[in-house]
């Protein structure tokens, strides 16, 4: 019995985790469709927040919530089954659990699924809901084939005495009907305003939605640029500007902060670089002012320092042959030996000689001080590729995409990276949606092999989004039946298998 058990009890973490990660995958498709209901991408909200009241059932409130904007998605396309069915499905839930007045409905939400509800439902359906009861006066007594015209519907009077009205009103209908497509919010532009208000947090949100269609934003990245500049973080400053100018040309305040960020993190050349494009208004501010003079004299006194000491060893060197006067030391002795020679004690005269500190000079020469000039301490532990790049994905999971991005690219200029490094930065490019990237560094370790099945299912995503949909199903193919059947990867799989 005990051994029938233990591969149940082994199983139970995995089903316990199953709940949880399918409730990030709902959680996340209502997010996505609530953004873009608010986009206007009505077609796609629609198409994400099914899925997301499908996944809400357990949860009444939460159903509704995601049922009331799918009703409103659909009415706004004129999907008038689908809209129906969707407010149908709030009144069933609010019988079982009332909780719509409850509700955190953005009012003008609020205001479109209340308005669409006389013109799906009848009186009696509404009559019997205590929270729609009111609306009840508006509805018709019996649900007809059609709905009612909705609040986005243009109502035209077409008499039979006059058919001309009536061949005009569809045109009018059409002009009506192209004016609800909204321009998509500019996210980078709300991420500006929200600096401007002292709002960090906020800022970062909406810069986190505007990288999410277009990971090169100006503004989104300039909002994130002004909050590093404020922290005197200079490096995401000099980052985030970096990319801006590829976009537009920066204003004198950014071309001011870029200059002064390139100076703070040693990029000298690369400030002189813009030094040289800037306009006086930005060279002659004081900050600017200030952190040019701290690069602008070192340069110049530099070289020539270095350049004398090179020659003054050599010069000690002539006093070499000084040493040969050393050999008359052992003639020292001789006025001994010559003692007959009485008039040679002259050769004691030179006892001055011992003033022989001259050979203390011998030692100036000494070269060996000069050896050690080449510093071989330049063999600096380097921290190994495997932990770098985990580094960057904990960068990644903390929210800084930007940082983790700029690490990640850093780590591809490596030379020499080994294969499972290799295949470890293109993963985590690929989780930070750098789908080129990644597929570049992934092409280097093909073919794909047994046993990396994970990486195939990441090269299949980078394929699926750079549009080789032809690839991305082959190598899906082959990955699935080695990968767990998780939400997420299901979904891709989904996804990329849909396309033709």
């Amino acid at each position: 019995m005990n051994a029938l058990l233990r591969p149940l009890v082994a199983l139970l973490p995995l089903l316990t985790a199953v709940p949880v990660l399918a409730q990030n995958f709902y959680e996340a498709r209502f997010q996505s469709g609530v953004v873009d209901f608010n986009r206007g991408a009505y077609a796609r909200a629609a198409d994400e927040l099914r899925v997301a009241a499908f996944g809400r059932v357990d949860d009444i409130p939460s159903y509704i919530t995601a049922e009331v904007y799918l009703a409103v998605a659909n009415d706004r396309l004129e999907h008038a089954e689908d809209a129906r069915t969707a407010a149908l499905k709030v009144l069933q839930a609010e019988r079982i659990t009332p909780s719509y007045a409850a509700l955190k409905l953005p009012p003008d939400v609020r205001t479109s699924f209340e308005q669409l509800l006389p013109a799906y439902l009848t009186r009696d359906q509404l009559a019997n809901v205590p929270a729609f009861a009111r609306f009840a006066p508006q509805a018709p007594a019996v649900q007809s084939g059609a709905p009612r015209p909705s609040r986005h519907t243009a109502i035209v009077p077409t008499p039979t005495k006059q058919p001309n009205v009536a061949v005009t009103a569809p045109r009018n209908d059409n002009k009506v009907e192209q004016q609800p497509p909204q321009p998509a919010l500019d996210y980078g532009r709300l991420a500006l305003e929200r600096v401007a208000a002292g709002d960090e947090a906020g800022a970062r949100r909406y810069a986190d939605l505007a990288f999410a269609s277009d990971d090169t934003n100006p503004n989104a990245h300039a909002a994130l640029a002004q909050i590093a500049r404020a922290h005197n973080t200079w490096s995401e400053v000099a980052e985030h500007y970096a990319i801006v100018r590829t976009r537009r040309h920066l204003t004198d305040d950014e071309t001011a902060a870029y200059l002064i960020a390139l100076v703070k993190i040693g990029r000298v050349a690369d400030a002189m670089g813009v030094r040289r494009t800037a306009s006086n208004a930005v060279l002659t501010r004081p900050d600017v002012r200030d952190a040019l003079q701290s690069i602008e004299p070192k340069p110049a006194p530099q070289p020539p320092a270095s350049q004398p000491p090179a020659p003054q060893p050599p010069a000690p060197q002539p006093i070499a042959p000084q040493p040969q006067p050393i050999a008359p030391q052992p003639i020292a002795p001789q006025p001994i030996a010559p003692q007959p020679v009485a008039p040679q004690p002259v050769a004691p005269s030179p006892v001055p000689q011992p003033q022989r500190p001259t050979p203390s000079v011998t030692p100036a020469p000494v070269p060996a001080p000069i050896v050690p000039a080449p510093v071989p301490q330049q063999t600096e532990p380097t921290e190994p590729v495997a932990d770098q790049i985990a580094a960057a994905e904990q960068m990644a999971t903390a929210g800084n995409i930007v940082g983790a991005r700029t690490e990640l690219r850093r780590i591809a200029l490596l030379p020499n990276l080994q294969r499972s490094d290799r295949q470890a930065l293109a993963r985590a490019l690929s989780q930070t949606a750098l789908y080129a990237e990644s597929s570049a560094q992934y092409r280097k370790t093909y073919p794909l092999k047994a046993g990396e099945e994970t990486h195939m299912f990441y090269e299949a995503v980078n394929r699926f989004e750079l549009g080789d949909y032809s690839l991305a199903r082959q190598l899906i193919t082959r990955a699935l039946p080695a990968l767990p059947q998780t939400p997420a990867i299901l979904a891709y799989r989904d996804r990329i298998m849909a396309q033709q």
